[in-house]
């Protein structure tokens, strides 16, 4: 709601890392919730650029380490 009240032009999305940290959070959940974020912009006549969620470096934390597949597969699904 936030973006839609400035009436934006454009949208450039990062998002997804936070979502693929959270182990409540499904993979499934998590393309749908980028889905439906997309489609509510595309709705409101706003060019959507997306980039790739960012990788973690899993040397550092386990948690990175658990969460990097569930990036992988958004990011698979978002270059699809």
């Amino acid at each position: 709601d936030a973006v839609l009240s400035v009436h934006p032009s454009r949208a450039f999305l990062m998002i997804g890392v936070n979502d693929a940290y959270n182990q409540n959070v499904t993979v499934d959940q998590m393309v749908e919730n980028y889905d439906k974020i997309v489609n509510i912009l595309l709705e409101n006549h706003i060019q959507v650029y997306l980039t790739s969620t960012l990788n973690c470096n899993r040397v550092m934390s386990k948690p990175c380490a658990e969460a990097q597949p569930k990036i992988n597969v958004l990011n698979r699904h978002i270059r699809s």
